[in-house]
C-alpha cells in the first residue's frame, strides 16, 4: 500500500514538471503573484525575498524517478528554476532551498515525513539554517 501511494504521489507531482514550465497554463499566475508581492512590499517600504521550497520528489529525485515510467519530458528542477529566473528578471531576490536540501538528502538524511510532503524536524532545521544564511547574504538580518 505504501509503495502504491508513493507511486501515485510521484506520478501526480512530477507530471506537472515538464521541461517547459513557462508553457504551463498556471505559469502566468505565478509570475503575476510575484509582481503583486513585489508591489505590496514596496508599498510597505519593505524588501521582498522569496523562499523557494522544493517538493519532496525534487529533493529525492534519484529515488522518485524509479517509480515513473521511462519519460524524458520531465525535469525535476524546472519548477524551482522557473521561479528563480522570474525572480531574477523581476529583481526579486530568491532563496532556493533545492540544492541545500538535496545535498543533505544525498548524505542519507531523512528530511520529510514518510507519508507526506512536509518537512520533519531535520528538514525544518536544514531549511531554517539555509533561510537564515540567505537573509544574511541579502543583508536582511544582522550577522
Amino acid at each position: 500500500p505504501m509503495r502504491a501511494w508513493f507511486l501515485r504521489k510521484v506520478e501526480r507531482t512530477m507530471s506537472t514538471c515538464p521541461r517547459d514550465t513557462y508553457g504551463d497554463a498556471g505559469w502566468p499566475l505565478v509570475r503575476d503573484s510575484l509582481i503583486d508581492y513585489q508591489r505590496s512590499a514596496r508599498k510597505m517600504d519593505s524588501r521582498l525575498l522569496v523562499v523557494v521550497a522544493p517538493s519532496k520528489e525534487q529533493v529525492y529525485w534519484e529515488h522518485a524517478r524509479q517509480f515513473l515510467a521511462e519519460r524524458d519530458d520531465l525535469d525535476p528542477n524546472a519548477p524551482t528554476r522557473a521561479v528563480r529566473e522570474a525572480g531574477r528578471d523581476l529583481g526579486i531576490p530568491m532563496c532556493d532551498l533545492l540544492g541545500t536540501l538535496r545535498a543533505e538528502a544525498q548524505r542519507g538524511k531523512q528530511l520529510y515525513h514518510q507519508i507526506s510532503g512536509h518537512w520533519n524536524d531535520a528538514g525544518g532545521a536544514v531549511a531554517a539554517r539555509a533561510v537564515t544564511e540567505c537573509l544574511r547574504q541579502h543583508q536582511l538580518v544582522g550577522p
